[in-house]
């Protein structure tokens, strides 16, 4: 009983919360067909709700642990969700997916990227993603593409517009910029300097570049240079003033009064953000790394 009325709230939570800019035809409802106690509910939230009874799916077998693999998910829900909505027409009014409870909500990555090797993602990402994330990422996770680890794989966040733009490098310049991070960590600072001059002949509205730039300068003893670099990258959006206080490699421009103005604009900085606008999953992205545009899929628990 006790178990039953936690579900009744978890229903209304899940009705408040898609209460704005969805109306029912809208809204996908999954619901797990193995456990009675969730049906009921989920029946009662979509009364509540009035859910269109096309927007209800029911999956059969799903893992009765809170941890699958991506090639399950794929498998067992995201695909019988997808293959569903199109069978019923209705995939060009369905803007969210929201799931009832007991449904697994880590899913391990790994098996995708085994799958190529050639394309590890960044060392400080972990090989997991959530049930809302990953549904979210939909045609990632369809074309089993590992870039939706990707920290730019979300072209519908509006970002901070800075000059020039982000920075997107082709696979080449992304090694070539995670072999100056090593670099620098190693205090081989002119060897790291020659790659970032590189990197700034086509990336030259980087902040991060300039900035790693500014401490090899100041380490070759080259200060004037190096502050010079320092104010371009705050120009370009570099706003981090505790790292460059603390940077050792920064310490003879410290005392000066350009650096001590460049952290003043560091601590205050005026940006824009890209316009917003109404999330639809109609709306196509074109992204650098990937083949064919994309399309988001709301989602919800």
């Amino acid at each position: 009983m006790k178990r039953f009325f936690l579900m009744c709230l978890f229903a209304v939570s899940m009705l408040s919360s898609l209460e704005a800019g969805l109306s029912p035809h809208n809204v996908a409802v999954i619901v797990n067909e193995d456990s009675w106690t969730l049906k009921a509910v989920a029946n009662e939230y979509i009364r509540l709700r009035n859910i269109p009874p096309s927007n209800v799916i029911y999956l059969k077998d799903i893992p009765d642990t809170w941890a699958i693999d991506v090639e399950q998910f794929r498998q067992l829900i995201l695909k019988p969700i997808i293959l569903t909505i199109s069978e019923r027409g209705i995939a060009n009014q369905i803007e969210c997916i929201s799931y009832s409870a007991d449904f697994p909500w880590q899913i391990g990555l790994k098996s995708d990227i085994d799958k190529t090797p050639g394309q590890k993602p960044p060392h400080y990402l972990t090989p997991y993603g959530s049930l809302t994330g990953m549904t979210y990422l939909v045609e990632y996770v369809f074309r089993e593409d590992i870039n939706y680890m990707q920290l730019s794989s979300n072209a519908y966040f509006r970002k901070r517009v800075q000059a020039g733009g982000a920075f997107l490098p082709n696979e080449s310049e992304r090694v070539q910029y995670r072999e100056t991070l090593k670099m620098l960590e190693e205090s081989r600072f002119n060897d790291a300097k020659k790659i970032l001059e590189r990197l700034l002949d086509t990336h030259d509205h980087v902040g991060l570049l300039w900035y790693h730039y500014a401490r090899c300068l100041t380490e070759d003893e080259k200060y004037l240079d190096g502050l010079k670099a320092l104010e371009k990258a705050v120009t370009n959006g570099f706003v981090n003033a505790e790292q460059a206080e603390q940077d050792e490699s920064l310490r003879p421009l410290r005392s000066t009064e350009g650096f001590r103005d460049l952290l003043t604009k560091m601590r205050n900085p005026l940006f824009e953000t890209e316009d917003a606008y109404a999330f639809s999953h109609q709306t196509s992205y074109n992204l650098p790394f990937t083949k064919k545009p994309i399309h988001y899929m709301m989602s919800t628990t």
